[in-house]
């Protein structure tokens, strides 16, 4: 995914174009899904 960012903004050449947004947003979600998972873990053992 981090590819496909770097990508799209060489391709729109902007950050703030709506699709690079779009895919930076549910970049942060999956970090954040990612890491949360990872804490519920920690706490388990």
């Amino acid at each position: 995914m981090q590819l496909q960012l770097y990508l799209l903004v060489e391709q729109t050449g902007s950050f703030v174009d709506p699709k690079v947004v779009k895919l930076s947003q549910e970049i942060d979600q999956l970090v954040v899904c990612l890491q949360r998972m990872r804490m519920k873990d920690k706490l388990r053992y």
